[in-house]
């Protein structure tokens, strides 16, 4: 371990990293994760990689993004409030390539499209199967670290920076610790604290254990003499039981001699009991059948009755119906000659709205042609306009026919007739034509809607003639079905006399009805009678002869009873004392059994001083643990004192590097003030005085704390591995390094330069920096972005 080769005076070795032993990183791919919602990849396929990018571009989630693929934890979950559901969607995932001891590896965590976890693990093309935790058991084994180890021996945060030049030497310590996991002590101390309880209440435990049987061993006298007392006891109950048993059998003898003739007596006055019990039966029987014999006799007189008064009930029931049958096919009819009337009404109604509508569309027509008299109709209009065409076309046929037959006179005087005539018929024409206008046309349309209207007038007129008469016939129809039924109003008095009457007869035929059926359940009360008298007769009979027998059998039966009482009595007094033979047995024994274990209590006395004695030392050491050894003040403070001599040494070097000989001493010490403990880290100034980190400039304290870190980082990738606390890591990630703190750009020089010897010790150094301006001296140059819609986007720089 580091403490122990520290205090042995060795050195911190340089390994080369071409042993290939080792966590190596070689890609990192996120999709759905933070801010990186598509799907982004890092490659790194040179020693030494910068990321560059503006503050919040997504730089530092990509050192989330590792140990969320690796242990499912990241710095954002270990706020409060944050779950891993908030930094990867469903449907996220971020999958590592990387290399342990120069085999290949991947990783694959994240969410499937249901937000249920997964992980996914490689070994070269081979998948590992098993379920998460299996997984993450069989992926921890091969990092060789867990979540804190991890990050101390691969990321190099600027708060740890930051935390290793506080003022505060409190926080130096913690930060110390933090980095080489020295809270192992500080658990170990716990651990102590609890077994120390732990054994003190044991001994506690055991003391009163002692002393209590010393007291229970001044109970034996005690114990001896009641022991004595109860085997006296014993020795009377037992005693006093076996008279009891005795009398029993005794007694037990006598009841069976006797118990022949008590069942015969139980036997003859069961039969005297039911023999009287029948014989009151029947007398009642005969009373209530005597009483039911004249009550027949009243039925059948009322039955009579009842009868003569509902004799023509049938007849009456069924004029009843057919008058109802009447007096329906009259209310049909009578219904359907209100329709009928109802339908004239409605159809006089329509046909003088529909009259008054034509009558009033036949006055608007004349009116209309009234007022455009004079004009002529469009029919004679196209008849003078025809006229006139023709008449011109034939006045220029003729001038044509003039001019080619102008050498010819004889014809030319019957064409000159002809024209004239052709010509005066064409000024008539014309003279009759200037009578034609727009309204010829109005006329000749207003004359045909004229006769259109007069038509629909004719038509409504026939139609609602044929209709009244229609219904003049099916009333004539109806009133004639009303005169045959013959439904007048002397019958529907009938009817309603009848429907008042019928209901009390038929009250009286259903009374009649139960009549008849008490009556036929009575049946012939003569022979009933006869029956009951002989049957009660054979009772009292029976009842006589029992009685004679009982009074023989009395004296035995007393006999029988008064030695089953006393057998009662004896048995009830032999299971008391057989209860308390019994409890005096039991708690003979259990004194027997106290006394002797009390007996042997002094072996065990012995037995549990050896014990507490054994407890006693154990809660001595467990003591010391507790308070000298894993104490503040013990192993914690002695790991951390002893690291600090080679770790001085190695920050002196990297200091001198970083500052080019202007710093080179670096001192690291531990201290104690009061109740606390911390760190001091004094550098030797210019001056030659040693002066504490906090009085640098912000540009000198983080020269001064890269060189811490870089020496701590170099110690830790150069331990063994141990357990899960610490492991070779071959990659190292600088996270800012705060290099913008830092005054010029020599000192920036400086500092690359130095990172770049880290090579040494790393096959994978990547540098997280906002500063664009180091970029061109790495062979790898990432740059990330942030789109205009707030995600992170990888690209070459």
């Amino acid at each position: 371990m580091a403490v122990a080769r520290s205090v042995a005076g060795e050195g911190l070795p340089r390994e080369s990293s071409a042993d290939g032993g080792g966590f190596v990183l070689d890609e990192v791919e996120v999709s759905g994760f933070m801010r990186y919602v598509d799907r982004q990849s890092l490659r790194l396929e040179h020693q030494f990689t910068v990321i560059t990018g503006k503050t919040g571009a997504g730089k530092t989630s990509l050192l989330d993004a590792i140990t969320f693929a690796l242990y499912g934890r990241t710095t954002r979950t270990e706020l409060s409030g944050v779950t891993l559901e908030n930094i990867c969607q469903s449907g996220g995932h971020v999958r590592l390539a990387f290399r342990q001891h120069g085999r290949p590896f991947a990783v694959k965590r994240g969410r499937d499209g249901k937000g249920h976890s997964y992980l996914e693990v490689w070994q070269g093309e081979h998948k590992l199967q098993g379920h998460i935790r299996e997984l993450e058991a069989g992926l921890g084994n091969v990092v060789g670290l867990d979540y804190e180890g991890f990050r101390n021996s691969t990321f190099v945060r600027q708060e740890e920076m930051r935390g290793l030049g506080s003022s505060t030497g409190a926080v130096r310590l913690a930060v110390f610790s933090k980095l080489f996991r020295l809270e192992t002590f500080d658990r170990a101390q716990e651990v102590a604290a609890e077994r120390f309880r732990e054994a003190d209440l044991a001994v506690k435990q055991k003391e009163q254990e002692i002393a209590t049987r010393l007291e229970n061993q001044e109970k034996l006298p005690k114990l001896r003499e009641s022991l004595e007392l109860s085997d006296r006891a014993l020795t009377i109950a037992r005693e006093g039981l076996s008279k009891l048993t005795a009398t029993m059998e005794r007694d037990e003898a006598r009841r069976q001699e006797l118990e022949a003739g008590h069942e015969a007596f139980v036997a003859r006055r069961a039969a005297a009991e039911e023999a009287a019990k029948r014989a009151k039966t029947l007398a009642a029987r005969i009373t209530q059948a005597r009483e039911q014999s004249v009550e027949a006799a009243g039925l059948r007189e009322r039955a009579a009755e009842l009868e003569k008064e509902t004799e023509g009930l049938e007849v009456l029931e069924r004029e009843v119906e057919s008058l109802r049958d009447l007096q329906t096919q009259a209310q049909l009819s009578e219904q359907r000659l209100e329709n009928v009337g109802r339908q004239r009404h409605s159809l006089e109604e329509q046909h003088s709205r529909q009259v008054n509508r034509f009558s009033k569309a036949l006055f608007d027509l004349e009116s209309r042609i009234a007022q455009v008299g004079g004009v002529l109709p469009i029919e004679q209009a196209f008849d003078l306009l025809r006229e006139e065409g023709r008449l011109e076309e034939r006045l220029a046929r003729i001038e044509k026919e003039l001019r080619w037959l102008a050498d010819r006179p004889e014809i030319l005087r019957e064409l000159e007739g002809e024209r004239d005539a052709a010509g005066e018929g064409l000024a008539h024409v014309r003279e009759a034509a200037q009578g034609i206008h727009a309204d010829s046309f109005l006329v000749s349309e207003i004359a045909t809607q004229l006769g259109r209207t007069k038509e629909d007038l004719k038509r409504e007129d026939e139609g609602h003639h044929a209709k009244m008469v229609e219904l003049d016939l099916e009333t004539a129809a109806v009133q004639r079905e009303l005169s045959v039924l013959g439904f007048t109003g002397e019958r529907r008095e009938r009817l309603k006399a009848l429907r008042s009457s019928i209901p009390a007869l038929r009250g009286k035929r259903e009374e009649l009805e139960r009549l008849r059926r008490r009556i036929q359940e009575a049946g012939d009360a003569t022979k009933v009678l006869e029956e009951l008298e002989r049957g009660r007769t054979e009772a009292e009979a029976t009842l006589k002869a029992a009685l004679e027998e009982l009074s023989g059998l009395e004296g035995t039966d007393r006999a029988f009873t008064e030695v089953k009482r006393a057998l009662e009595i004896a048995h009830r007094e032999a299971t008391a004392k057989a209860q308390e033979v019994g409890s005096l047995e039991g708690g003979i024994e259990r004194l027997r059994l106290q006394i002797a274990d009390l007996e042997k209590d002094a072996e065990r006395i012995d037995e549990a001083r050896k014990e507490r004695d054994s407890l006693l030392a154990r809660r001595e050491v467990l003591s010391v643990l507790k308070d000298q050894v894993f104490h503040k003040k013990g192993l914690t403070m002695y790991a951390i004192h002893s690291l600090l001599p080679a770790l001085a040494r190695e920050a002196s070097e990297n200091l001198s590097e970083l500052t080019d000989g202007r710093f080179d001493s670096v001192r690291l010490e531990t201290y104690e003030e009061g109740k606390g403990h911390g760190v001091r880290i004094g550098v030797r100034g210019v001056d030659g005085q040693w002066h504490d980190v906090a009085e640098f400039s912000g540009g000198e304290r983080t020269q001064i704390n890269a060189a811490l870190r870089f020496a701590i980082a170099k110690e830790l990738a150069s331990m063994p591995q141990v357990g899960r606390s610490y492991g070779r890591m071959r990659t190292l990630f600088i996270d800012e390094g705060e290099l913008g703190s830092l005054d010029t750009e020599g000192s920036r020089e400086l500092f690359v330069q130095k990172l770049f010897g880290m090579g040494r010790f790393f096959e994978r150094v990547v540098l997280i920096t906002h500063l664009a301006e180091v970029a061109e001296r790495f062979e790898g140059r990432v740059r990330v972005e942030m789109t205009a819609d707030g995600r992170s986007r990888i690209t070459d720089s």
